[in-house]
């Protein structure tokens, strides 16, 4: 981000194209160049192919950096799209060999391409994929126990991403969504509710918004915790209190 909040690679983009559209002839190579380099931040490794290609048509300078950019990227976004199809006659075995598939692959080009930039871009589409197997496991409503170790993984192994509060927000969520179902499905008026399987799930999920929410201040994820911290706790009472 820069200091107005914008998205900084968002941004270089628009002022690349306005450039280019009052100087349509000037700098070409470094346009391309630059554009490309913006894309893969996005990340948009197709658009950022494009350009390099554009690039390539000319010899310049930058014709060297530009092919070996150029195999990363196409070699990023084969991975990236690799298992993009969206067969839901694939039952979940089989979905989940492609995800940790995946996983593998991100992880060998993090190997393959340690301490430079394109390293970080890997670690990133790692944990992407990652939280997509575990939206697999949350929507084909496997087992608990493997979903919440599946979470813990996540939080374990992306200790210093920037995503990591986001990591915990859909843990506790996970907690929440699972003390509401457990109310649906169990009346707390009746005798089947158990008032300590539902306090169980909202003390996991308030435990863990509490983490987020006593974050430094001026943090997104904070006020978000913050403000389900609120709503959980209203939740809790109000089912509990027909449970008396």
């Amino acid at each position: 981000k820069d200091i107005t909040g914008k998205n900084i690679f968002k941004a270089t983009l628009i002022r690349l194209e306005n450039y280019q559209k009052t100087y349509p002839d000037s700098m070409l190579p470094v346009i391309y160049f630059s554009k490309a380099k913006a894309l893969e931040k996005l990340p948009d490794y197709a658009g950022a192919i494009k350009n390099y290609q554009l690039l390539l048509k000319n010899e310049s300078r930058l014709t060297a950096e530009a092919k070996k950019n150029l195999t990363i990227c196409q070699e990023f976004e084969h991975t990236k799209t690799l298992y993009n199809s969206n067969d839901n006659t694939k039952i979940i075995e089989e979905k989940l060999i492609e995800w940790n598939q995946q996983i593998r692959l991100w992880k060998e080009l993090i190997i393959k391409y340690q301490g430079t930039t394109y390293e970080y871009l890997a670690r990133e589409e790692g944990e992407k994929a990652e939280v997509g197997k575990i939206n697999l496991l949350m929507a084909k409503r496997v087992e608990e126990p493997i979903i919440i170790q599946t979470f813990q993984e996540i939080i374990q192994n992306h200790q210093k991403s920037k995503n990591i509060d986001q990591h915990w927000l859909a843990l506790a969520d996970f907690y929440f969504s699972r003390a509401r179902e457990y109310a649906a499905m169990y009346s707390p008026e009746g005798l089947e509710f158990d008032p300590n399987i539902f306090n169980q799930y909202i003390g996991a999920a308030v435990e863990v918004f509490s983490r987020v929410a006593n974050e430094r201040y001026g943090k997104l994820e904070r006020l978000e915790a913050q403000a389900s911290l609120e709503a959980i706790r209203a939740f809790a009472s109000r089912v509990l209190s027909l449970n008396q």
